[in-house]
């Protein structure tokens, strides 16, 4: 996904490299370490910040989407791979939530209102399946 700064503080570049730092340049969750090739992958590893979602003290549920949240405690630096694990059910529902589009745009599919959990009004498909429907769960709370 491309990187849209306005979603962002105007000091998320100090943010973020002050997080890569307490983090002494190793991904939070498996501690593959910067520039250095990944311990499973291979591949370079590059630091990104993730938003976790933390709850806030007063127990307030956190939001991974609010970018504004910069809490140290709300952001890790994670490799690649990390990262992607992190956010995959956001992923996996926003491609089926594609294809279901590009269906119905094209007429493939009936058009059925449903609850889009990441726009209100937005459809979702008609067939929800088990799968698609514990990423919805995971990503919104919400039981069907």
């Amino acid at each position: 996904m491309p990187f849209d700064a306005s979603r962002y503080p105007a000091n998320w570049k100090a943010i973020s490299l002050r997080i890569r730092e307490l983090e002494g340049w190793q991904c939070k969750f498996c501690g593959a370490k910067y520039g250095q090739p990944h311990p499973l992958t291979g591949s370079k590893v590059i630091l990104t910040v993730a938003h976790l979602g933390v709850p806030y003290p007063d127990g307030t549920p956190g939001n991974p989407h609010d970018k504004m949240d910069v809490r140290d405690e709300n952001l890790a630096a994670l490799c690649q791979r990390c990262h992607l694990n992190n956010d995959r059910a956001e992923h996996l529902l926003n491609a089926a939530y594609t294809r279901w589009r590009r269906k119905v745009e094209a007429g493939q599919l009936f058009f059925i209102a449903f609850d889009d959990p990441r726009k209100q009004g937005v459809t979702m498909p008609h067939k929800i399946t088990p799968r698609l429907a514990q990423k919805r769960q995971v990503l919104t709370g919400e039981f069907l």
